[in-house]
């Protein structure tokens, strides 16, 4: 069965649907991967076969409450890679109610305005055998986010202008190891140090600075900032709140806190931002572990640097990004 060629809006969205005939075949949570007038691409965790009707519920933004409606299943295509089933569904709606009609044409149109409609199938596809291919049989479930309307507007960076040598972290730890030694363990000959007194806050504004300006991007005009820090300057509040301060800015901000994974978790949660509507995100990472926790072992101080850096994500009619996925 060839899939629907009607034009469709790239987008996720909250949904759960119902199974009953030809058998009675479950149901429960599903998310869109699009949507379309004549239907959606659904990503479920049952193996339902072509002809099986379902009832499905879809969460648009603009709506109280979910709309309701039937559609067929068309065609469905394995994409767990061996970890939960999970099922990429092309379902057909029927005998669709106008009113219902309506709002998915009026939401669609709506989507299709703001952005540009043009999906690279192949490069989709690309990109999931791609993740198939890397992943294990481990107990733990993937996060796949597809997306084609979201560009890097700008870049930036702060490097503290302390600089810290292998020579320098063996004198001030009084250890008779050879620097030398450091370097070949390493590959590392020096690393940045925030000055006394900073704060991991105080070096992911500059990089923030750094971005709005490439961007040409007022403060007030972002829609949100994610920071990813490590360590916090504080227990409470959160590291972003200093940046939203120092920034200027007047949306949310918040922390993510994942280690060396925080700024990759924080890109996703951008983009899954962009997709339900808003328009510039700012993501920062910052660290100041080599500041600011005792180590026992100086192999492993010197791992460490103190730096900042992030990027600013904005909606596009030519998106540039084309997935990300948690593990």
């Amino acid at each position: 069965m060839e899939r629907r060629k009607s034009h469709r809006a790239s987008i996720i969205l909250q949904a759960r649907y119902a199974a009953n005939n030809p058998t009675p075949a479950g149901g429960g949570k599903a998310v869109t991967r699009d949507l379309s007038q004549n239907g959606a691409a659904l990503v479920l965790e049952h193996r339902l076969v072509p002809k099986t009707v379902v009832e499905v519920e879809l969460e648009l933004p603009s709506l109280e409450r979910p709309i309701k409606t039937k559609g067929e299943v068309m065609w469905q295509r394995d994409v767990s890679g061996g970890i939960a089933p999970t099922f990429l569904t092309g379902v057909q709606f029927l005998r669709m109610e106008s009113s219902v009609q309506e709002q998915i044409e009026h939401f669609v149109t709506s989507q299709l305005k703001r952005h540009s409609q043009t999906v690279d199938e192949k490069a989709v596809d690309s990109f999931d055998r791609e993740i198939r291919a890397v992943q294990q049989p481990w107990p733990i479930q993937m996060a796949t986010l597809r997306t084609t309307h979201a560009r890097v507007a700008a870049t930036g960076v702060c490097l503290p202008s302390t600089t810290l040598t292998n020579e320098d972290l063996v004198k001030q730890r009084g250890e008779g190891l050879l620097p030398i030694l450091l370097q070949r363990a390493l590959g590392a000959v020096e690393r940045r140090a925030i000055s006394p007194g900073n704060t991991a806050a105080d070096i992911m504004a500059q990089a923030g600075k750094s971005i709005l300006e490439k961007a040409g991007c007022d403060p007030k005009d972002l829609d949100r900032i994610i920071v990813s820090v490590d360590p916090a300057d504080a227990v409470a509040p959160s590291t972003a709140v200093g940046v939203q301060a120092k920034l200027g800015a007047t949306c949310p901000a918040y922390d993510v806190t994942m280690s060396c994974a925080g700024w990759i978790c924080g890109i996703d949660q951008g983009l899954r931002a962009l997709a339900s509507g808003e328009h510039r995100i700012l993501v920062i990472a910052g660290s100041t572990v080599g500041s600011n926790l005792p180590f026992r072992d100086l192999k492993h101080r010197a791992i460490f640097g103190d730096g900042a850096g992030g990027l600013l994500l904005e909606s596009s009619q030519t998106g540039e990004l084309l997935a990300t996925a948690l593990w």
